[in-house]
């Protein structure tokens, strides 16, 4: 009900959605996504990221736009994003790069995550639980898959956005993820970023409504030292040792 009225009020720049599609398919999600924050007045800055080989990163996840200025520094071809699957809002060319997670969805999705719901996804609206862990355990086996064949994949264990470098305990599916890597040459790379905001989602409403309420952003995103890939004797294991890692990294 609330997301079909926020549908009929037309407060998202779809533009700026449809441009992204356009672009990703002539010069590449990089780009794409680079233009995009651009045209959100945000700007993003720090190294570019062209490593070949095997490579999960793992970021932090402090804002709505984190995953566009992840896009917009990893210049891999075969580099995909374990993400919300509402982010299929994104097009064909960003749905080739989604590993799509699914959760439970309540009223406050629908208004404070309006930008990715503008086309509605209805067969994903009424899963149970059950179908909602099943689905999410194929796409961790999917992910650990993709770099075991030599690719790279980006996963944000602290799952939600709006916390902090060390703002409660990791999601136990990057630990699951790690586990099912069998490459020997697979490599950890994490990933930083600054500047973000949970409310940045919303500055994909109309450019007048936008100036209104926020200013110009920069974004900053930076990159560890690959280093191998770490096991501990279970998934859970895994988790605490790369959680307390990462903050090393952060501080």
């Amino acid at each position: 009900m609330l997301r079909h009225l926020l549908h009929r009020l037309h407060l998202v720049n779809t533009q700026v959605i449809e441009e992204f599609e356009n672009e990703a398919k002539k010069k590449g999600i990089a780009k794409a996504s680079r233009d995009l924050l651009k045209s959100l007045d945000v700007e993003v800055v720090g190294e570019e990221f062209s490593s070949k080989g095997p490579i999960l990163f793992i970021s932090n996840h402090i804002g709505g736009l984190d995953s566009h200025a992840l896009m917009s520094k990893i210049h891999r071809d075969d580099y995909k994003i374990v993400a919300l699957s509402t982010y299929h809002v994104f097009g064909p060319e960003y749905s080739k790069r989604l590993l799509p997670i699914y959760r439970k969805k309540y009223w406050n999705h629908a208004f404070f995550e309006y930008p990715l719901n503008i086309r509605l996804d209805t067969t994903v609206q009424h899963l149970v639980d059950d179908e909602i862990r099943l689905k999410n355990r194929t796409i961790i086996r999917a992910a650990a898959e993709w770099i075991s064949k030599g690719g790279a994949v980006s996963i944000f264990p602290q799952g939600s956005v709006g916390k902090g470098v060390a703002g409660g305990s990791w999601k136990a599916g990057v630990g699951h993820l790690v586990s099912q890597i069998n490459n020997p040459k697979a490599r950890i790379v994490f990933a930083r970023i600054d500047g973000s905001h949970g409310s940045d989602l919303v500055r994909y409403v109309r450019g007048d409504l936008r100036k209104m309420f926020f200013q110009r952003k920069t974004l900053r995103v930076s990159f560890s030292k690959p280093m191998p890939i770490i096991k501990g004797e279970t998934p859970k294991d895994t988790v605490v040792q790369l959680e307390q890692m990462y903050m090393n990294f952060s501080t």
